[in-house]
């Protein structure tokens, strides 16, 4: 009868730029990436908790960020302002219930290879190009990923509550 964690990794990422963006895209960017998370975040709530104040055994909630919502890039004004909003709304969420025993983090990958990075695989000069710049020198895998998400869910993270997991090949670093 209780729900003991929530994954929010849907999301759209058009790649235009700034003057390029219409405010319909830049809202529709905004209504699936933030709000999605945060209605699915407000529906679960009940069911991650039995609606009482406790210290432990709330369920938890991996929200996915991006680097994106970090550090500005080209092209990527409404996903990476819907990222960063996430971000927010990660720990807002965090720190509102803690006291529920509910944990809220958020994975913020960097490049992996996925749907999401297809035009840049299918661009082996670009691809190329953007590996240099990552100091691990390779793109993530998605199995990377997924261990990132089952330790967040997980109690070996029972203590972590609010933060945003960089997982980038030291991308960010640069």
């Amino acid at each position: 009868g209780r729900l003991d964690f929530l994954i929010n990794a849907a999301g759209i990422c058009p790649r235009l730029s700034p003057m390029e963006t219409s405010a319909e895209e830049f809202h529709r960017t905004l209504m699936v990436n933030v709000c999605g998370t945060f209605h699915l975040c407000a529906a679960a709530f009940p069911h991650l908790s039995d609606g009482k104040v406790r210290q432990a055994g709330g369920g938890s909630v991996v929200n996915f960020g991006s680097v994106a919502g970090l550090r500005a890039r080209p092209n990527l004004l409404a996903y990476a302002a819907s990222k960063a909003a996430v971000h927010n709304l990660t720990q807002s969420l965090a720190v509102d219930w803690a006291r529920h025993g509910i944990r809220v983090n958020a994975v913020i990958p960097g490049q992996f290879d996925t749907g999401m990075a297809a035009p840049l695989m299918n661009d082996p000069e670009a691809l190329a190009a953007f590996v240099k710049r990552i100091p691990a020198g390779r793109m993530g895998q998605p199995g990377e990923i997924a261990s990132l998400v089952v330790f967040l869910c997980s109690s070996a993270s029972s203590y972590m509550t609010g933060a945003l997991v960089v997982a980038d090949g030291g991308l960010t670093l640069q």
